[in-house]
């Protein structure tokens, strides 16, 4: 770019012989241009100067940090003494419970019930009186219900042991016309070979309790065993030995059952 306050350049010197040129005015004096704008820098021209950055405001004064609040130390918490236990009411007392005759009731298990009767009054805060009577009514509806159950079970035994005597008397081989005679027939092995007196005993009442002398599977082992015994045997030097069917009536007095006496 040109700078527009530089002189102008001279003219060249006229060579001689030439006519003189044109009288030329001497061009006006150019007004001095105005400065122009910055004009945006290339790539090839400096970069212009960056404008300066406005100053930053002054800071204020920050303030000075408060000191930390002292920690004041925890109170111990206060001291509660607890209460003393209130002692629990005397357990109540009910009178005699009433029992059917001949019925007893454990003493152990007379306190648990009580003691359960207790609590329940207790807990529901009904009138002793009512407690006295509904205990009662417990006592009567358990031994109602124990009788039932020793009925019943009682019943139960008696039909088993019918029903045994009549496979009994319906075996051909045990039953009909040789009843009589197996009954003989056991209650001679029993004598012979249950021991003494109080054996044979203690063994026909073990027969009796337990319902086995009525059943048909024990009278046919016991029958077996003496038709065996019974037969005539013959020793070596002759001699027969007494079948059991001919002792004595003495010894045959348990002959028509083989639970002493009952059948």
């Amino acid at each position: 770019m040109s700078d527009p306050a530089a002189p102008a350049p001279v003219a060249a010197e006229i060579p001689a012989g030439a006519p003189p040129p044109a009288q030329v005015a001497p061009p006006a004096a150019a007004e001095p241009a105005a400065t122009p704008a910055p004009a945006a820098t290339s790539l090839l021209s400096e970069p212009a100067p960056a404008p300066a950055p406005a100053a930053a405001p002054a800071p204020i004064a920050a303030e000075p940090p408060k000191p930390p609040e002292p920690v004041k130390a925890a109170e111990p918490a206060p001291v509660v003494e607890s209460p003393t236990p209130a002692e629990p009411p005397p357990a109540p007392v009910y009178e005699a419970f009433k029992l059917p005759e001949g019925a007893e009731i454990d003493a152990t298990e007379h306190k648990k019930f009580t003691d359960l009767l207790g609590k329940f009054e207790s807990d529901t805060k009904i009138d002793h009186a009512k407690a006295q009577e509904f205990g009662q009514q417990l006592v009567d509806h358990y031994f109602a219900e124990m009788k039932r159950v020793q009925d019943a079970g009682q019943q139960a035994w008696t039909r088993m042991r019918d029903e045994w005597k009549g496979q009994f008397l319906a075996d051909p081989d045990l039953g009909g016309a040789n009843q009589k005679q197996t009954l003989v027939r056991c209650a001679s092995i029993i004598e012979q070979y249950g021991g003494s007196a109080e054996q044979v005993k203690e063994l026909r009442q073990a027969l009796a309790t337990t319902g086995m002398g009525d059943h048909p599977a024990m009278i046919r082992f016991v029958n077996n065993v003496g038709r065996i015994l019974s037969e005539p045997k013959t020793t070596a030097v002759g001699k027969q030995v007494t079948p059991a069917s001919s002792l004595p009536k003495s010894q045959r007095r348990y002959a028509g059952t083989m639970n002493n006496g009952a059948n």
